[in-house]
């Protein structure tokens, strides 16, 4: 398993069948499955990015950003959408001017709860 670290904090590991995991925990705290990112599409993608958290919690988000396998986080700018059953989270990935590879993004809440989801993007040159 290779972690891939920011600041010190594991965000996501790869193990050697390339399968990827994703650290649910904040600080010893178990985030609730409505917290937890349920689907991220489409994936590979080249341009904006999709990710879907479970629903029946209006929270706020404090920023979102993408983090590289090196560690190199830069927010991004998204739009949420809340219902009952899901949260609906799109990222705008083209003004990064991204190489290809893998990435995860990260999801700060305001109160500091931290999920995120693995993707890879795929350049389009």
């Amino acid at each position: 398993m290779v972690p891939l670290i920011e600041n010190g904090m594991s965000l996501l590991s790869i193990d050697r069948q390339c399968a990827i995991t994703t650290d649910t925990e904040n600080h010893g705290v178990e985030l609730a499955d409505s917290l937890k990112v349920q689907s991220v599409y489409p994936n590979p993608t080249s341009e904006s990015l999709d990710l879907v958290l479970g629903g029946g919690m209006d929270m706020a988000i404090g920023g979102v950003s993408v983090v590289g396998v090196l560690g190199r986080s830069r927010r991004v700018g998204y739009s949420a959408q809340f219902s009952a059953e899901r949260l609906l989270l799109s990222v705008e990935l083209e003004p990064l001017a991204l190489t290809s590879g893998l990435y995860a993004v990260r999801i700060e809440f305001a109160d500091g709860l931290i999920t995120t989801g693995p993707f890879v993007f795929q350049s389009a040159r």
